[in-house]
């Protein structure tokens, strides 16, 4: 349950560091948010120990990270550098490629 609760805050934490990061930096929000929710991903999955355990960091990062797409009262925007798009793609991928392959490595590396 700790660990639940956890997942959900560095979730949260990270998609706030890393849409906060994206208009100052090169390349190093993007690969950031691959390897942090790649992180994210096994911390939940050891921790909670249940299948559905990633959604726990990854839904407060989505939330988040949609949410920075939304303009601001300045008029700026995730989504108008490709350092952001890629922040929010990558970071994407770093939740949904290892969910997508485990289940399918349970069964094809069977022993």
């Amino acid at each position: 349950m700790i660990g639940g609760c956890v997942a959900v805050a560095l979730g949260a934490m990270t998609a706030v560091l890393e849409a906060v990061s994206t208009p100052y930096f090169w390349a190093i929000p993007a690969a950031a948010a691959m390897v942090g929710n790649l992180v994210l991903y096994c911390f939940a999955q050891y921790t909670v120990a249940r299948t559905w355990a990633w959604m726990l960091s990854a839904a407060p990062w989505s939330l988040i990270m949609i949410m920075a797409v939304g303009s601001t009262g300045e008029g700026d925007l995730i989504a108008n550098s490709w350092t952001g798009l890629a922040t929010f793609g990558f970071g994407a991928m770093g939740f949904l490629v290892p969910a997508a392959v485990w289940p399918l490595s349970k069964w094809v590396l069977k022993p």
